[in-house]
């Protein structure tokens, strides 16, 4: 005789016909809206609270404290009394003053490219700093010291992004129109009237680069775009780079 397989339905969790006030279905359905709920509190505490944090982004890297892209100071070499701003002596062959880096923060008098080609004046800056270009940030950045305290080095001039209106004399910002001559700080460098308007500058370049010695160069017969115009070869002098 055949054996009798029973077949057995699989019934939901809650069953019964709650229209005959099947108590035994009420109850079922509240026991699965409160399991339901207490699952989804309990994701919700692991995954917000209790997950650790995997993608966590990692803390800023600190801000290279010497400010020179090669890693030594020439022009303010304290950094303990000058902190937020570096002379940094190197060379460029990108021209001009504003131009961004170039070669990769690679120039420098002590870098891989110590003469400068490929290069732009901003190299010279190390991460985190840029060619100073606002007399407001170099005055905070001097504190109590002065464009004197640069550097006792002979010849040796450090330029900014600062220029003046063509035909302008010894008034400076970083405008873009603002494109005659280089200021600065150095030991050469043609020097202010009594009236200094670009201060704490106290050195200028002269038309074509003529006060700075021949390691900068300036198209002659261009005397209002030394800003845009100038490259300088390696060597003494270079920048004033003045942290972010």
């Amino acid at each position: 005789m055949a054996a009798l397989v029973r077949k057995h339905r699989l019934r939901p969790l809650c069953y019964g016909d709650p229209m005959r006030g099947g108590k035994a279905f009420v109850s079922c359905l509240v026991t699965a809206l409160a399991m339901s709920w207490l699952s989804a509190c309990q994701w919700y505490f692991t995954t917000t609270t209790d997950a650790p944090v995997l993608d966590a982004p990692a803390a800023d890297a600190p801000v290279d404290p010497i400010g020179c892209s090669d890693g030594t100071r020439e022009g303010f070499a304290s950094i303990d009394a000058f902190p937020a701003i570096a002379g940094c002596e190197g060379g460029w062959s990108k021209a001009g003053m504003r131009t961004g880096p170039q070669c990769g923060l690679q120039s420098g008098n002590t870098g891989t490219q110590p003469t400068g080609i490929g290069c732009a004046a901003a190299d010279l800056c190390s991460a985190g700093w840029h060619v100073c270009n606002t007399r407001s940030e170099l005055s905070t950045a001097f504190g109590a010291g002065s464009c004197d305290g640069a550097t006792q080095q002979a010849n040796a001039f450090f330029a900014t992004t600062l220029g003046g209106m063509p035909g302008s004399s010894w008034t400076c910002n970083d405008a873009p129109m603002s494109t005659d001559d280089l200021y600065g700080c150095g030991t050469i460098g043609s020097t202010p009237p009594s009236s200094n308007e670009c201060l704490p500058l106290t050195r200028t370049s002269g038309n074509a680069c003529r006060d700075i010695g021949s390691l900068w160069s300036c198209p002659a017969g261009q005397n209002t775009t030394e800003q845009t115009t100038v490259t300088k070869m390696g060597g003494l002098g270079g920048v004033l780079c003045c942290k972010l």
